[in-house]
């Protein structure tokens, strides 16, 4: 399982038409996407975004979530949020 973990990437992109997306990658499976929500995405409101993000990815993927533990989750989206 850390293997895993270490496999897993987090990027954020920028569209045009909704603003930025944070997709995480997974070994073998689909990315998993996520828009950011305009109002969250500022830079006084970093922490409650990355709340915001690993609960949507604890409660859109509950199976990956306990297999990846919600930390691992969060440590990648804090990371990922903060070069970003």
């Amino acid at each position: 399982m850390a293997n895993a973990r270490l496999l897993m990437s987090v990027r954020i992109t920028e569209r045009e038409e909704t603003g930025r997306v944070l997709e995480i990658s997974r070994p073998g499976k689909e990315p998993w996407r996520v828009e950011l929500p305009a109002a969250l995405d500022q830079d006084e409101n970093k922490a409650e975004l990355v709340d915001y993000i690993t609960a949507q990815f604890l409660v859109t993927l509950p199976k990956e979530s306990l297999r990846q533990g919600w930390e691992t989750i969060y440590a990648l989206v804090h990371m990922a949020l903060v070069e970003g």
